[in-house]
């Protein structure tokens, strides 16, 4: 089985550590698994997460780009893959990171039992503003979880509210559960709209699609108080890391409803990361019923640290995709692999 080892490689001698990578598009296919692993509850609008997994000389990569991604945002994913599987983490900055329970749009009774299988994080982040919802159920939902959590709570609303609902919104939960309000995560999606929301909140604001979206890295600190970076929409552990050190905000660093592999990637990030803020968005194998490892990266009493990943083979024949969707993967792997060599990308 492979393993990875850290390195001591920093970002000035990235580039130098990019010469010895060996991947290439037949070692992917070769070595390709496709699985659909189920979810607790509807997270996104799925009940399953489709992923890819391949593996080179430092282990396994994961391709999980969400099915409704065009195959120039997928093609950030996959480059990411390809950078965990053919190259060594960065230097650690720190041990361990503390992971924040996260807790889908679901009914209260359902975020509640979500919230238990977090045993030990000392805080939570609840997803709001979901379309087919109203915010009486967002509400619902915070005040359930805020009578039965005594840490802190962020918010994640995905750019789902108008500049008018966000500043109401904000302003009327803050009322609600007071100190205990840590932050609220792209509460809209404009850059003007996140400027103008931070002169009428006193909530501090966090960027995320912002960052992976439009790309957005400039004057970050003109929108938003704190910066949500994820390795996948990123295109990798280093590119996000680079983003890190050019920003001049604190860092939280967050999965994208990632496997185990997915996970120690984003971990690498967060170890890394010089201006961390704190909890981190990493718990998210919690929302899964499988993975691809018998033992899951999971936090342990709030925290995780960095350990290798042994994939299962049992577990990958048992959530194995059928032929159908097993081509469908492997047809997009080649798209975007192609995109990424025509834009001299690949890792």
């Amino acid at each position: 089985m492979l393993t990875r080892k850290n390195a001591n490689l920093t970002l000035p001698n990235f580039l130098a550590a990019r010469r010895h990578i060996t991947m290439n598009l037949d070692a992917v296919i070769d070595s390709l698994h496709v699985v659909a692993l189920p979810l607790h509850q509807e997270f996104r609008n799925v009940t399953y997460r489709e992923i890819a997994i391949f593996q080179n000389q430092f282990g396994w990569g994961e391709f999980s780009a969400f099915l409704e991604y065009d195959d120039n945002e997928s093609a950030r994913w996959l480059r990411a893959g390809l950078e965990c599987a053919s190259k060594p983490f960065p230097n650690q900055h720190r041990e361990k990171v503390a992971i924040n329970a996260t807790i889908p749009a679901v009914k209260p009774k359902d975020a509640l039992a979500a919230l238990a299988r977090f045993e030990g994080c000392g805080t939570v982040k609840i997803k709001v503003a979901h379309p087919q919802q109203s915010f009486q159920e967002d509400l619902d939902r915070i005040i359930a979880i805020h009578r039965e959590f005594s840490g802190k709570i962020r918010l994640d609303a995905n750019g789902g509210w108008s500049l008018s609902e966000a500043a109401k919104h904000i302003n009327q939960i803050q009322e609600l559960i007071g100190e205990s309000f840590e932050y609220i995560e792209q509460p809209v999606n404009s850059f003007q709209d996140l400027t103008k929301i931070r002169q009428q909140v006193s909530v501090p604001i966090a960027v995320d699609e912002g960052i992976r979206k439009a790309g957005r890295i400039s004057h970050l600190d003109e929108i938003a108080d704190i910066a949500i970076l994820k390795v996948a929409p990123m295109g990798g552990v280093y590119q996000a890391l680079a983003i890190a050190h050019e920003i001049d905000l604190p860092v939280v660093v967050s999965s994208a409803l990632d496997s185990s592999i997915g996970i120690r990637a984003g971990l690498a990030l967060a170890l890394a990361v010089p201006n961390l803020y704190g909890a981190c968005g990493l718990g998210t194998i919690d929302l899964m019923s499988a993975d691809v490892t018998q033992n899951p990266l999971r936090a342990e009493s709030g925290f995780m640290k960095e350990r290798a990943i042994e994939v299962d083979s049992e577990l990958l024949s048992r959530y194995a995709v059928d032929s159908n969707r097993y081509q469908w993967w492997r047809d997009r792997i080649e798209r975007c692999w192609k995109l990424l060599e025509i834009e001299g990308e690949l890792p």
